[in-house]
């Protein structure tokens, strides 16, 4: 106990002299810790006060909050949420006549209240509001400063919590005198989380808001960054390859990131192609390979090593991997990455491969397997003999040029092969003039049917694009229907890209996502909800385009919101461009992800049109 003179500022730090203020109770001795014990008392009183009067009102806001936001089975984060929700309610949410619970209770204890000190400062705790701390200090008195306004606070160490320097702390702080206090409770996040924290406070905080304003959407979503994986899977077997994958990656000392991207792609090729994985030893080598091969510059590794390595063979990491560059448009390659095989060099390669081992007559895939792990290499793959093929080679070394040099190497390929859909799509592609270039493409796909011929659409209908031969067709009708929708013929366009899909319903090409964009501008929400249904995938195109169904067919309900959170929760960044919250870069991403800002910016340019009476909509997430 410090003996404290009556001239001396008083140590409760209101400014004022001992002697004026709570000396003037004759108190000749201060002792802190009776301060303390008032303000426990009150911060008890206050909480009991709370359930008495209005727990049922209290447990029915927490409920409508939970069951839209958060998994109620998880009976953990229920019980985080009831309890920081309700701090908050308490200080801020009205009760009866534009009065917060604490109001009430302020009336009726301030006049319980022995020290004047305590009694300021409990008037303080009107102003109490949720926020989020870094955690800079744990000595005697721990030191917090506050993200959003860089305040610094200091709470004492007690044994209910612990602190632990450079993590995130969440709750509301209510002052103690000459520190502060958790009310209630308190979440500490690990200080690894600190970018997501950061994004979900941008996320959540307009302008025009606060924390307070939304604290039970953002205490959702930090519950569920706590919870989530980093990948969601929606099977085991999927799972399963990761685990698998990234069990020899980490041993051979793979660079992280180049694992993370790796795992990225698998993850993304599940979600929009669902595999059926039986052995996950072939997939998770496949990926190896894929990851080596696309990733790392200058990679010596053969298919036959890692089929030795994971125990699977030759064939079956050749047939995975094909099936992987088929998807190649879901990668995002990092910045440092070497640049990858160009996907018409990977087709001639197919074809050439394919070509090699029909020649040889194999009549089991063991046989085949073995001759590809007996030393084969790219220098035994035979050279292409058929016209057709000798054109193709001319037209894909034609990619590569421009001017003259190009339309010099389209001659001659035409020369060769009359019937070259490549060919034609090329010109187009070279044409200015929108009349001729559409003659131009509409030529391709004649003669792109008459080089495969009537009894082969029939036949292999549905398989198309894993047979090589159909590729030209295949993208010379794609760059009609493309064509068609620049001119404004919209069903002509749709029924182009609906054609492709029923020859190759896995649409490597990506024709769902351009039929889905026309289904949606051109008010066919049922087609539009087939296609959804067809494809059931999670990409920000589907999810979001599903939410703006429900908002266009029956306005702004409980149906559609919950879409549009699930949507939100597919990718939290596509809002923010919808409501021009962030600006377009300048150039659109080489590469688009999948949940990710690439995929979000190139979702938002494609259809912000879409959008464009919808905000308030927009506003609820």
């Amino acid at each position: 106990m410090n003996k404290i003179g009556r001239n001396d500022p008083c140590p409760c730090g209101s400014g004022k002299k001992y002697k004026k203020c709570c000396g003037k109770d004759n108190v000749i001795a201060f002792n802190p810790s009776l301060y303390k014990e008032e303000f426990h008392r009150l911060h008890e009183q206050l909480i009991g006060y709370a359930f008495d009067h209005y727990e049922d009102e209290l447990l029915t806001m927490v409920h409508e909050y939970a069951v839209d936001h958060i998994d109620v089975n998880n009976k953990d984060d229920l019980v985080t949420y009831t309890e920081m929700i309700v701090a908050w309610a308490i200080f801020t949410v009205p009760i009866e006549k534009d009065q917060m619970i604490f109001d009430e209770f302020y009336n009726q204890a301030k006049s319980t209240i022995a020290y004047p000190a305590v009694r300021n400062t409990f008037t303080n705790w009107k102003t109490a509001h949720p926020s989020v701390y870094e955690i800079m200090t744990e000595d005697a008195q721990v030191k917090l400063v506050d993200m959003l306004t860089n305040e610094v606070f200091y709470v004492s160490q007690n044994d209910d919590l612990e602190y632990t320097v450079g993590d995130i702390a969440v709750g509301i702080l209510i002052p103690y005198q000459q520190t502060h206090e958790f009310f209630f409770m308190m979440i500490e996040v690990p200080g690894e989380n600190w970018e997501d924290i950061s994004f979900l406070l941008d996320k959540k905080l307009p302008a025009e808001l606060t924390l307070t304003d939304v604290f039970p959407f953002f205490l959702a979503d930090l519950l569920q960054l706590q919870n989530e994986p980093e990948f969601e899977w929606i099977s085991l077997p999927h799972e399963g390859v990761a685990d698998l994958f990234e069990v020899h990656a980490m041993e051979k000392g793979y660079h992280e990131a180049l694992i993370h991207t790796a795992l990225q792609f698998w993850n993304d090729f599940c979600r929009v192609n669902n595999p059926i994985v039986r052995k996950p030893a072939g997939h998770a080598a496949a990926l190896d390979y894929f990851s080596q091969v696309e990733l790392r510059p200058f990679t010596e590794v053969t298919q036959k090593q890692l089929a030795h390595e994971y125990g699977t063979s030759v064939g079956t990491i050749s047939n995975h991997y094909g099936k992987f560059l088929e998807n190649y448009n879901l990668l995002t390659i990092p910045e440092a990455a070497s640049p990858s095989p160009a996907p018409m060099d990977m087709e001639k390669q197919m074809r050439d491969l394919m070509r090699t081992i029909e020649a040889q007559g194999f009549e089991s895939e063991e046989e085949i397997n073995a001759f590809l792990e007996n030393g084969f290499s790219s220098d035994d793959m035979l050279q292409p003999e058929e016209p057709r093929d000798i054109a193709q080679d001319l037209l894909f070394e034609a990619r590569e040029v421009h001017g003259s040099a190009r339309k010099k190497l389209i001659k001659e390929a035409l020369d060769i092969y009359s019937n070259s859909p490549d060919a034609y799509l090329l010109l187009a592609e070279e044409e200015s003039d929108m009349e001729k270039q559409m003659e131009l493409l509409e030529r391709a796909l004649h003669v792109g049917k008459e080089d495969l011929g009537e009894e082969f659409f029939k036949e292999n209908k549905g398989s198309f694009w894993g047979i090589v031969e159909t590729r030209p067709y295949m993208r010379a009708m794609q760059a009609y229907g493309k064509a068609l929708e620049n001119n404004g013929m919209v069903i002509e366009a749709i029924e182009k890209y609906m054609e492709l899909l029923e020859l190759n319903p896995n649409d490597n090409q990506g024709n769902r996502y351009h039929l889905l964009v026309l289904l949606l501008e051109n008010g066919d929400y049922k087609a539009a909800k087939k296609l959804i249904s067809q494809y059931n995938e999670g990409t920000a195109m589907f999810m979001f385009s599903k939410a703006l169904i429900q908002y266009e067919e029956k306005g702004i309900t409980k149906q559609s919101v919950n879409a549009l959170i699930e949507a939100d929760a597919a990718n939290p960044f596509v809002v923010d461009y919808l409501l021009m919250n962030k600006m377009f870069p300048d150039e659109s991403p080489e590469y688009v992800g999948m949940g990710d800002e690439t995929e979000a910016i190139a979702y938002a340019e494609e259809t912000m049109h879409l959008w464009a009476d919808a905000e308030d909509f927009l506003r609820m997430v």
